[in-house]
């Protein structure tokens, strides 16, 4: 590391220190082994349930008297008074058996995951799926197995939800298994219910790169690449599977081809979704090989009749790399970002370039620096809206650390042009997670985390969260726009598995959730923060609302924590009514508008803490004579 950089980051630190009240890092019991301790276990991947609910699975070992059992670590309220309650997780021949470290969300309730079955071996003929459900009470949390018959994931294998009743996941090469063998696809549908049916699918070419699988959904269906008849990509036989199911789950699978060499990168990132029935490829060009002929193409209508586009790539190099991972982002309007090295086809140096592929054509923006390391992978792109796309920035030289940072990408949708600015950070980036349309979230390799805001406005500001808070070894998962998950242990702790903790990167923010009340005069009952924006020790701010009935008495819930309970057809209150702190009366104005000032903690201690918020509103016209508005979480 530069000898000069500590220097600088201290100094940064403590230019930044008046807003380090802004933002905040709490911790909360993760309740076992997250996987720091054990070599050939994987770290566990938190499920986030909803924006105020993560799942941690607890992977303990029947046969370790100093483990914690197999469960559910559920983390709820997240953005007020956090409850932490334990489910556990039933075994065979034990009392608890070890469960799999990446469980998948089915709904708010409910979750999967892979269950290793009697013998308790992962990939055998026993094995299971483990549906939890009923996880907004804990208490009352249940769950129910369902049996494969054949061999289940393994803890390489993804597990892909297509809806809250039915899973699928991709069997081949395994127990002895050749090359050339058949690969499967396992589909249980209707989990849960009368009448649970598994499917076995049969491919007999080879799906992804080196045999693992990569599966895309666009909407309509999932998208994964096939070899063609010659098992090897970069080919003119390369396909497309397309696996669709029907009303009544039918799983319905067919091959899409173009005849073109298609390129799979190893980290297994293309194919990629495209908008709703698209999906974007890239493909080494007439020459099979990857260089100065690229292109990518996008796919549109897959489930009509399949329309391929080629977009231009400038004739650059964009996917040499260490593992050949492509790194590209597709903002919502369809367009495509991706690094180029420009003039002189060598990543690292100061020519390289940002290419942004339009239906219009290839727009070029300078790097300003590096756009990836010498030697190594780049961090892909993040778009974070169809205005803002956020790059990271590498340094040319080990010493020329003033490069380090991230690159700023905006859309004028006025003037129909694009801005690239650069933000130093001093620090390589690790990870780059999207809050909302005007925030980040940047965890760097020196285990530090920052936020960046102001994206959209181009007003940006970057701020600490916190130093040495983050171990570089799991993926921070966002939960909400005002908080960012990862994993923390303790060293000294001699067996570890109590002391694995799980940690929360907290900014402040304010965001809705729930639905509003049903209503024949189309009101919306909008609700947001004015232009103050509420900081702990800070000035007034205003809950507003909007487009709700005119010239009507209503009253603004405030409460400590989120419910939601059916109070009336189509109507629901969205703050628990246990915790309510105050019911300030009040009324709407002639435009249907309305607002309250309210003064933010002054307490430090307080960083952190979250309020909710729900209008509700009288309303002569309607039958039930009132509307509730949509909920609001401020979090300070």
């Amino acid at each position: 590391m530069n000898p000069k950089r500590p220097l600088l980051l201290l100094i940064a630190f403590a230019l930044f220190a008046p807003s380090l009240s802004a933002q905040v890092v709490q911790d909360y019991p993760g309740g076992g082994d997250l996987g720091y301790h054990d070599s050939g276990q994987p770290f566990t991947e938190p499920l986030v349930l909803d924006d105020t609910t993560v799942i941690l699975a607890l992977q303990g070992k029947h046969d370790w008297a100093d483990r914690p059992a197999a469960g559910l670590q559920v983390l709820r309220n997240l953005h007020g008074l956090v409850q932490v309650d334990f489910v556990p997780v039933p075994g065979h021949l034990w009392d608890f058996e070890g469960i799999w470290h990446k469980p998948r969300r089915l709904d708010a309730t409910s979750l999967i995951m892979a269950g290793a079955g009697a013998d308790g071996r992962y990939g055998s003929f026993d094995d299971e799926l483990i549906r939890v459900s009923g996880l907004d009470d804990p208490v009352r949390a249940e769950a129910k197995r369902v049996t494969l018959r054949v061999d289940g994931p393994t803890r390489d294998t993804e597990l892909h939800v297509d809806g809250p009743r039915r899973v699928f996941y991709m069997l081949g090469q395994q127990d002895g298994d050749s090359a050339s063998g058949p690969q499967i696809i396992v589909v249980a549908d209707r989990i849960g219910e009368a009448g649970e049916n598994v499917q076995v699918l049969e491919i007999r070419t080879l799906l992804g790169s080196g045999g693992a699988p990569y599966f895309v959904n666009i909407g309509t269906g999932w998208i994964f690449p096939l070899t063609g008849v010659d098992e090897n990509f970069g080919t003119a036989d390369d396909a497309f599977g397309y696996l669709r199911f029907d009303a009544l789950g039918n799983a319905i699978l067919s091959s899409i081809a173009f005849g073109l060499p298609v390129h799979v990168a190893t980290s297994g990132m293309w194919p990629g979704a495209n908008g709703h029935d698209g999906f974007i490829f890239a493909s080494p060009g007439p020459d099979q090989q990857i260089g100065d002929d690229d292109e990518i193409l996008r796919v549109s209508s897959v489930s009509q009749v399949p329309t391929l586009r080629h977009m231009t790539c400038g004739g650059g190099r964009y996917f040499v790399g260490a593992t050949g991972n492509p790194p590209v982002a597709v903002d919502p309007a369809g367009r495509l970002f991706l690094p180029q090295p420009g003039l002189d086809q060598t990543w690292g140096g100061d020519d390289d370039e940002i290419h942004v592929l339009t239906d219009a054509g290839t727009v070029v923006l300078p790097a300003l620096a590096a756009l990836r390391p010498t030697g190594g992978d780049a961090l892909a792109p993040v778009a974070l809206s169809d205005c803002v796309t956020l790059m990271a920035q590498y340094g040319s030289s080990p010493f020329a650390f003033a490069d380090l940072g991230v690159i700023v990408i905006r859309f004028d949708p006025q003037s129909q042009t694009f801005s690239a600015t650069s933000v130093p950070v001093f620090e390589d980036l690790r990870h780059i997670v999207p809050l909302d349309d005007d925030t980040a979230m940047l965890f760097t390799a020196l285990g530090n985390s920052y936020v960046l805001r102001g994206l959209a406005s181009g007003q940006i500001l970057l701020l600490p969260v916190g130093q040495n808070v983050w171990d570089g070894q799991t993926t921070p998962r966002r939960i909400s726009p005002s908080a960012v998950a990862t994993f923390v242990y303790d060293p000294a702790d001699a067996n570890g598995v109590v002391a694995d903790l799980f940690r929360m990167h907290k900014v402040p923010a304010w965001f809705s959730y729930g639905e509003a009340t049903a209503n024949a005069a189309g009101y919306d009952l909008e609700v947001g923060i004015g232009t103050v924006q509420p900081r702990i020790g800070g000035q007034a701010y205003q809950v507003t609302l909007g487009d709700a009935p005119p010239s009507e008495p209503a009253a603004l819930i405030v409460a400590l924590a989120r419910d939601d309970l059916l109070v009336a057809p189509d109507c629901h209150l969205l703050v628990e009514p246990e915790s309510v702190l105050w019911i300030f009366n009040w009324g709407t104005f002639a435009d249907g508008s309305s607002a309250i000032s309210l003064m933010p903690p002054s307490d430090p201690l307080l960083q952190g803490i979250a309020g909710h918020f729900q209008w509700l509103v009288w309303d002569q016209s309607s039958p039930r004579g009132f509307q509730l508005s949509r909920g609001l979480t401020v979090s300070f």
